[in-house]
């Protein structure tokens, strides 16, 4: 197959003959001449500066679904609730967990942050 674009034959993955000749390794150091692979996070498109925010988040999810698997199995356990009024309150938090993450992000752009931040948590 032809490529339209370099005139050199491509295999399946699409790369040309001629970036294989090259020796193109994201695990190497590039040698002169050639251009530095892309890092993991700029495969994926994420602003760097919010990396670290994106990793904390994973493990807030994590831990909030762990809870959650704990949770519902002693309330039921201990007959503090039923398992239908166990799934309603978890449904209710899911809600307004929801509810409050989408006015966060529609606050802090009306409001630069600093608002949204100063009623959540009010001066003591």
């Amino acid at each position: 197959m032809q490529s339209a674009t370099s005139g050199g034959s491509e295999d399946a993955t699409g790369r040309s003959s001629a970036a294989k000749r090259e020796g193109l390794n994201p695990f190497e150091s590039p040698r002169e001449g050639q251009i530095a692979p892309r890092s993991f996070i700029d495969r994926f498109g994420i602003y760097p500066p919010l990396v670290w925010g994106y990793v904390g988040l994973l493990f807030f999810m994590i831990g909030d679904g762990v809870e959650q698997g704990y949770l519902s199995k002693y309330l039921v356990d201990r007959d503090i609730f039923t398992k239908e009024n166990v799934a309603i309150v978890f449904t209710a938090y899911g809600i307004t967990v929801a509810i409050a993450a989408w006015l966060s992000g529609a606050l802090s752009d009306l409001w630069r942050g600093i608002r949204p931040r100063n009623l959540a948590t009010p001066a003591l």
